[in-house]
């Protein structure tokens, strides 16, 4: 990023979008390539600060290139919405630069963990977010949070019902200095369709279908954060269930919120703790499949079809997402205690030290 053509391609490409929508009011990200992969040559390097360098991050190597860009744009389309995201191996704040006041800042905290709210002081994670937020709301910029919910391993992929935590975290925001939320959801296909013709299920399909409830809450707290949770929880789901809503979906839906919420561990992409877990309380996982039976022998009668449909399809979910990743985890899921070393150990190949005779000896895994 300081070879002056890559600065000149790139500035032309951003001029030839705005002059291509001049209409358009939306702002207008310049991001990375979505990888943690930079130029390692000596110009580019001379950018880093030693701390930075240090740490492997790149927030001033990124944020000398979105100024750079930004202010060239605005000479010709001062109005030009612009900004750029703390993400990947530069979420925190630059140290040998500051990103012009002018710029909107998506924080897309890929990591964020979705069972503990954004200030929970007792959640590892979020903590250490915590205090990149406050970072970012001592530079007086305008800050957006990038929510990245629908990520691998996060909401959309797993089946989680994580809609009480953004409502919650929607509430704390202000006091993190954010302006509000850039919900990231990957959108239905154009079919919207969950099954193909033959029945067989789509899997690109399953992050819009398991999620719904959190987009569905998310999108009306993000208009009015004033509205009452339970109230529109209610009636999201009345209307969506039919009579499976009062005939089984209710407490299924509640104790499935009840087993994820209060599962030891942090849950999000990229963190440890398996989705298989929250099925270990004693009578669980039956009493969830007894709810799915009691809420689909409701929708045969109710007399819109979709009831049917939709119960049917939170059980195939929930066959795809929990009970596979409980098969996964009883099978091969190891827990590792990690001892503290007491003498030097050799890695050689040869286990004659005696640290190696007091730890644990694990094998099998998948």
């Amino acid at each position: 990023t300081s070879n002056p053509e890559v600065l000149d391609r790139m500035t032309k490409s951003l001029l030839d979008i705005i002059q291509a929508h001049p209409d358009a009011r939306g702002l207008i990200v310049i991001g990375n390539n979505d990888g943690s992969g930079w130029c390692e040559c000596a110009e580019c390097r001379k950018i880093d600060p030693p701390e930075e360098a240090r740490l492997g991050r790149m927030s001033t190597r990124y944020w000398t290139l979105v100024n750079t860009l930004a202010q060239r744009v605005w000479k010709v389309y001062p109005d030009a919405r612009l900004g750029g995201w703390a993400y990947q191996n530069f979420w925190m704040p630059p140290l040998g630069i500051k990103p012009d006041k002018r710029l909107e800042v998506c924080l897309s905290f890929n990591n964020q963990c979705w069972r503990h709210a954004i200030n929970d002081p007792d959640c590892s994670v979020n903590r250490e977010f915590n205090k990149l937020y406050r970072q970012w709301k001592e530079l007086g910029l305008i800050v957006h949070n990038r929510d990245e919910i629908a990520a691998e391993g996060a909401v959309g992929s797993c089946y989680l019902p994580s809609e009480s935590v953004l409502y919650n975290n929607f509430k704390i925001y202000p006091e993190l200095g954010l302006a509000g939320s850039r919900f990231c959801i990957i959108p239905p296909p154009p079919d919207a369709s969950f099954y193909r013709p033959e029945g067989e299920f789509q899997e690109r399909n399953l992050n819009w279908f398991a999620m719904w409830q959190t987009n569905y809450m998310s999108a009306q707290f993000m208009y009015d954060i004033s509205l009452d949770y339970d109230k529109v929880y209610e009636e999201c789901n009345r209307l969506y269930y039919g009579k499976a809503w009062e005939g089984g979906m209710k407490e299924y839906r509640a104790l499935l919120t009840k087993a994820f919420l209060e599962t030891p561990g942090c849950q999000g992409w990229g963190l440890g703790a398996p989705l298989g877990r929250c099925l270990d309380q004693a009578g669980v996982h039956a009493k969830l499949l007894e709810l799915l039976d009691k809420a689909e022998k409701a929708a045969a009668s109710d007399p819109d079809p979709r009831a049917l449909i939709h119960v049917r399809r939170d059980r195939d979910i929930f066959r795809l997402t929990w009970e596979a990743a409980r098969k996964n985890y009883l099978e091969n899921f190891k827990e590792l205690n990690v001892y503290r070393k007491n003498a030097n150990i050799r890695i050689d190949g040869v286990l004659d030290e005696t640290d190696w005779k007091n730890a644990d000896v694990l094998s099998n895994f998948k």
